[in-house]
């Protein structure tokens, strides 16, 4: 798969159902970067010590990436093996499918998707009979179909592709330089001390849950209808703090 979020199988017969954001779309992205060459005195001892000396900081915001709550493995009874096996779920109108703050969430496994927002497929009851095929069943699912529905396993739900954004992004990084010159070798000729600080903030940055192609944090729910208590956040987008120092000769 090229992305971990994707999709890499969708089904053919139905291409108005997969239409959606793309799987590397990031809504808004905002990323600042500066270098400021910190004024010092311009001779003698103080010069060497406070002089030559560089901030540098890069600030990156973006609102997320997108992903898509699935069922798992082939509900529909499509037999594609060799590629992802998924079901599409229902999406409850007015429901906020993102747990924000993750006041729901137990420590250690947040959980950023809102399981009470999807789901499984449904045609209601009185339509039946009208069906071209019969409707597969859901024999563990968590709760009884809505009054005046039946659940259909081998029916596409409404949820669509990319429907929902992972957690936002906050990465600071910052680097400190300074310049020695060496003016007996030539004019051009410096040593430089670095340290680069990478997420200095040490800030949590997460992937959303993914499909099956990723992290299967996305599997919301077992083919059989089973309730995986998934919809965890446990990939990181970004690393843990890093510090690194250098020497760096410039001629």
């Amino acid at each position: 798969d090229s992305f971990s979020n994707a999709l890499n199988s969708p089904w053919w017969f139905l291409p108005k159902l997969f239409r959606g954001p793309s799987d590397f779309n990031v809504t808004h992205s905002l990323s600042i970067n500066g270098l400021w060459d910190v004024p010092g005195p311009k001779s003698g001892i103080a010069k060497t010590a406070l002089g030559g000396w560089e901030l540098g900081g890069i600030v990156k915001v973006n609102s997320g990436v997108p992903t898509t709550p699935i069922i798992a493995d082939d509900p529909l009874g499509l037999g594609n093996t060799g590629a992802d096996q998924f079901g599409l779920l229902n999406r409850v109108a007015g429901c906020d499918p993102i747990n924000h703050g993750f006041a729901n969430s137990a420590p250690g496994s947040p959980v950023w998707i809102n399981q009470k927002c999807f789901t499984l497929p449904t045609v209601p009851t009185a339509s039946l009979g009208s069906l071209p095929y019969p409707c597969a069943p859901f024999p563990k699912a968590p709760v009884a179909a809505p009054t005046g529905q039946t659940y259909c396993a081998n029916l596409a739900g409404n949820s669509g592709r990319n429907g929902i954004y992972g957690p936002r992004l906050f990465n600071m990084d910052f680097s400190v330089l300074k310049n020695f010159p060496v003016k007996s070798i030539s004019e051009a000729f410096n040593i430089q001390f670095r340290a680069e600080m990478f997420n200095i903030t040490n800030h949590d940055n997460f992937v959303p849950p993914q499909p099956g192609s990723g992290d299967s944090a996305a599997l919301l729910f077992g083919s059989d209808g089973t309730s995986n208590g998934n919809g965890v956040i446990q990939t990181l987008a970004t690393e843990p703090r890093d510090i690194q120092f250098a020497l760096k000769v410039i001629w």
